[in-house]
């Protein structure tokens, strides 16, 4: 009982272990952990060799490819690649290869159902270790397979033998045979083999008699390829086909049609023919590359005659049809014979067929690109239809700098075609220029009226709207450089490698992102900063705003073609000052305005105030008449209070205390400072000051004396800006 319990305990354990790596027990699935996952600890040393006798399924199955290989020792799952390649192609050798899942599969087999007919893919697998995940395996061998479709090229005879029709076909790969069905009621009807047995595999035709009944009648077949177990794939084009009955009516003589002169119907025309004995019937067909016909003509079925006009009949379509494809016609007539029982049987005639377009655009096989000097944009394109040497073609190329709108009625270039198979031309590229193009062909005063359409992917991107923007705020870096100290501000963004330069709308008052509203727009340079990969603008001293004012500013990219990028969100922004700047304004609006009353700096309003203010009346008195206590509220914030004592024989004590006061809103002081000073108005000073608003520092009177009722020395002004320590002298000239 206990050896049982503990068997049971480990196998739980062991089911624990699984689920907790996300295993999927019942479907036997991964999910793909990538770096940085758990450990299912992989019970063999996985040393990446690579998966043995892989295969891939071909002509098997009509909408899947089943792909398998042998297993890895210690792979816990297996990466599945795919590529698809042309016939010629070695698919070993190309770069395109994609994975084909994000989920890791645990078996030895994978069905791909992401496939097309026709089309050839190659597989590779690798194996992987949960355990040593360090350790990616080797490719396996190159496995190709493909989907079971119909055979190609299928084509029936028309008239060429009185006895049966031949069916023909390109051989299909990897199939066991095939069978040919036929039908007298058209695409639609009930279709039957036309043996009880399969063509082998390497038939490449088959031959159908069919009864009297049948002779000289339009009958239709298919073909289809069957693999292994029987399984057929989809119907092949049908085709149409009859036999000859002697007596009926002839090849329509010298057929021709339009090949690119005009945009919207195509003519056929023939040699009128004139029956022995009454009037013949008409039908023409129609088909596009290797699509079933489709008949378009039928004068049996209500069509009026041919247009017969100078010895020639014709017949105009006008119908779905599509620029830039080559469409066969198939012309007959439909006679009657009179058999030798005196009935009368109708029969086809022998068919005549030719090639016919419409003036085609050309056929891009390159989107357009930059060149290698970026400064344009390079197009690439096939012959259009109809351009052999017959009849002097042109091209014309249309540009537009917006994806909606028309395109203007004059082309940027037209050159003439020569025939030639391919033709490469370039457009340069100009600031505000085309990005979208159309390239039509012309003949004559006739112009395509299809057109190819193509957006200009430039290889050099625009800009894009700039992130981690922000202007500076009181900053200081190296280097800069002062005017009428203020130091300038600073635009800063992440790196646009797209961006050259930028162009900068600048606001003096608090605005919206509206060109119309902008006081300043102007374009810099940016630097790089190799420390943080960022980029930064250093504006010119004309673009910085005065003490205690913000300036509002947005910008946005510009790449080396001058196309722009999206303005970027407003951000304000000042500059640092000086030490000399902020120990003037802390004078004059903090620290000891009573100084500069009168001067332009502090203003009348504020030099009424001072000059009636209870603190400067006392320090104004010489001696004894200094003595007191006064305070001062500020015109924007806080209050200074004022006391002088007098102690015997001959000295005092002057002293200053301020909360948060300051007469302009972007600068106010904390703190205070004493000063013990004789009859003569010399003496010490001590204390400090912090100031707060858009100019934060400390300021230190370490190094200030009083002689003369007046500062001497310097203070210490450490701001909060990035600039050093600096000392200054407190007699400062105001403006």
């Amino acid at each position: 009982m206990i050896r049982k319990a503990t068997t049971l305990i480990i196998s739980l354990l062991f089911l624990f272990s699984l689920s907790s790596c996300n295993w999927d027990v019942w479907g036997g699935e991964f999910q793909d952990y990538g770096e940085g996952s758990a450990s299912v600890g992989a019970s063999t040393l996985f040393t990446g060799a690579k998966p043995e006798e892989i295969s891939a399924t071909k002509s098997r199955f009509s909408d899947e490819v089943r792909i398998s290989w042998n297993r890895v020792k210690g792979a816990d799952y297996y990466e599945i690649f795919k590529t698809s390649y042309e016939t010629g192609e070695n698919p070993a050798d190309k770069d395109t290869w994609i994975r084909l899942t994000d989920t890791a599969i645990g078996s030895t087999s994978y069905v791909d159902t992401n496939v097309v007919s026709g089309q050839a893919y190659a597989y590779k697998v690798r194996a992987r270790s949960f355990e040593y995940r360090d350790v990616i395996g080797s490719y396996s061998d190159v496995a190709r397979g493909w989907v079971l479709t119909p055979p190609l090229s299928v084509e029936a005879s028309q008239g060429e033998s009185s006895s049966g029709i031949t069916i023909s076909w390109t051989k299909a790969n990897s199939v066991v045979g095939y069978k040919v069905y036929w039908s007298d009621t058209g695409y639609d009807g009930t279709w039957e083999a036309i043996s009880t047995s399969a063509f082998p595999n390497t038939a490449e035709s088959a031959f159908f008699s069919p009864d009297e009944i049948y002779q000289g009648k339009t009958l239709y077949f298919h073909v289809t390829s069957i693999t292994n177990g029987g399984l057929e794939s989809e119907s092949s084009v049908v085709r149409q086909g009859y036999t000859f009955v002697e007596g009926a009516p002839e090849s329509p003589g010298n057929i021709s049609s339009n090949k690119g002169e005009s945009t919207s119907e195509i003519t056929i025309s023939w040699d009128a023919m004139y029956p022995r004995e009454g009037s013949y019937d008409w039908e023409i067909y129609r088909r596009a590359g290797n699509e079933s016909e489709v008949k378009i003509y039928s004068t049996a079925e209500g069509d009026p005659q041919p247009v017969e006009t100078a010895g020639r009949m014709s017949y105009t379509d006008s119908g779905s049809l599509t620029p830039g494809v080559s469409y066969t016609y198939t012309v007959m007539a439909i006679g009657t014979i009179t058999n030798e029982d005196g009935t009368e049987q109708v029969v086809n005639g022998m068919p005549a067929s030719v090639e016919g377009f419409l003036l085609s655009p050309p056929t891009v096989i390159r989107e357009a690109r930059i060149n290698d000097s970026n400064d344009g944009f390079v197009f690439t394109f096939l012959s259009p239809l109809g351009d052999d040497g017959s009849k002097t073609l042109t091209y014309s190329v249309y540009g537009k700098s917006a994806k909606n709108g028309q395109f203007p009625s004059t082309p940027i270039i037209t050159k003439q075609l020569d025939g030639s198979a391919e033709y490469s031309f370039e457009i340069r590229y100009e600031e505000g220029g085309n990005e979208y193009f159309d390239i039509r062909v012309n003949y004559n005063n006739l112009e395509s009226a299809g057109y190819a359409s193509l957006f200009g992917d430039l290889a050099v991107s625009r800009p894009v709207k700039a992130r981690g923007y922000s202007a500076s705020d009181n900053t200081y870096a190296s280097g800069m450089n002062a005017t009428d100290g203020i130091f300038p501000v600073m635009l800063q963004m992440d790196r646009d490698e797209n961006a050259i330069g930028y162009e900068i709308k600048i606001w003096i008052e608090s605005t919206t992102n509206s060109s119309s509203d902008a006081d300043f727009t102007i374009s810099a340079t940016p630097e790089i900063d190799a420390a943080t990969g960022t980029s930064r603008i250093v504006l010119p001293s004309e673009y910085t705003p005065a003490v205690g004012e913000r300036y509002y500013y947005a910008l946005r990219g510009r790449d080396s073609l001058g196309r722009t990028g999206e303005w970027s969100d407003v951000d304000s922004g000042y500059g640092a000052i000086t030490g000399d700047e902020i120990i003037k304004h802390m004078q004059v609006f903090c620290l000891k305005p009573w100084e500069s009353i009168g001067t332009e700096l502090l203003g009348p309003e504020l030099s009424e105030k001072w000059e009636k203010s209870e603190i400067t009346g006392l320090i104004s008195q010489a001696g004894m008449g200094s003595l007191g206590n006064a305070e001062e509220n500020g015109n924007s914030s806080g209050r200074m209070t004022y006391s002088a004592t007098y102690s015997p024989p001959a000295s005092g004590s002057v002293s200053f205390t301020y909360t948060n006061f300051g007469e302009k809103p972007y600068m106010y002081i904390n703190g205070s400072y004493n000063m013990n000073v004789s009859m003569s108005g010399s003496g010490s000073c001590t204390g400090g000051i912090t100031i707060g608003g858009m100019y934060p520092a400390t300021i230190g009177f370490t190094n200030i004396s009083v002689a003369s009722q007046k500062f001497v020395g310097t203070y210490t002004v450490t701001q909060q800006n990035g600039h050093a320590p600096e000392e200054v002298n407190p007699t400062q000239e105001v403006r």
